[in-house]
């Protein structure tokens, strides 16, 4: 039960985060209409729960992982995606400052992490619905962090010198606007 509820809460960080960064790089001013929406999605919380790690307060107790995982979800689109949906990846990716080249090795890579995660989402499905233990949670857990690893990995062979350490600055960045969630025993 713990392992669902902590697959929960990371799916809706990433979702989270997700929405703040499409509304901050789309440079779109927040309606009235929007903020509603918003606030219907994610209830607004009055305190952090006891454990809350708040990335704007204490940016170093997010790991770099996690600040990869976050983008890495944030931005990935799949290799099929539209043109727009590609394009709005693009504008994310220019907040690094990263060449025209920089950005094409960065989506190419972030394509083959989705189509990796994709098959890893429908491990997981197939998990859930056969009710299988614990152990084969924590593997895939292990398989989800091994991919993250790689991916970054990726980033670091296969840009250019100074657009790895761009996107590196720009991902260590995301850190003040992550905020982990301690999870709840039940």
């Amino acid at each position: 039960m713990n392992r669902k509820l902590v697959i929960i809460v990371i799916v809706l960080l990433t979702g989270l985060v997700s929405i703040a960064l499409a509304q901050r790089y789309t440079n779109k001013p927040q309606t009235h209409e929007t903020m509603s929406h918003n606030s219907m999605a994610t209830p607004q919380m009055k305190e952090d729960p006891l454990g809350t790690i708040d990335g704007s307060k204490t940016p170093e107790l997010i790991s770099d992982s996690k600040a990869y995982e976050v983008f890495c979800h944030s931005i990935a689109v799949p290799s099929a995606a539209s043109d727009s949906e590609k394009r709005a990846a693009k504008d994310k990716l220019r907040r690094a400052q990263l060449s025209s080249k920089d950005i094409e090795l960065v989506m190419k890579t972030l394509s083959e992490f989705y189509s990796e995660r994709i098959i890893l989402a429908g491990t997981d499905n197939q998990l859930r619905s056969q009710s299988a233990d614990d152990a084969e949670f924590k593997k895939l857990q292990a398989e989800e962090i091994s991919l993250i690893s790689k991916t970054q990995d990726k980033f670091k062979t296969r840009l250019s010198s100074e657009g790895a350490a761009k996107l590196n600055e720009y991902v260590m960045g995301l850190k003040q606007k992550i905020k982990l969630l301690p999870i709840a025993k039940m």
